[in-house]
């Protein structure tokens, strides 16, 4: 009997936990969004020289990783976007 008490339990949740799921798809929530999916900032980025020497510094000592990071905290950049902007700032300073 207790079992039966429990499977009727844990279906009630199952069908709650789906409920609220495709309610908040209708709202336009997407909790399985993934961040790349979200639209990215097209206009061209300016940086004040201070950053870019700092970033220019980072890449000929072949830190570029740390050169993402650093612009990322100072633009709040998502990760693709700050690595292409590396890559495309070390490419036209080679």
């Amino acid at each position: 009997m207790e079992t039966a008490y429990l499977l009727i339990i844990a279906l009630l949740l199952i069908i709650i936990l789906l409920l609220l799921r495709s309610k908040s798809r209708e709202n336009g929530a997407d909790p399985y969004r993934r961040r790349q999916d979200l639209p990215t900032n097209s206009a061209p980025l300016e940086l004040d020289s201070e950053l870019q020497a700092r970033l220019l510094q980072l890449i000929a000592e072949e830190k570029k990783i740390k050169a993402i990071k650093e612009l990322r905290e100072a633009t709040h950049l998502n990760l693709k976007d700050a690595k292409d902007f590396i890559d495309n700032l070390e490419k036209q300073h080679k």
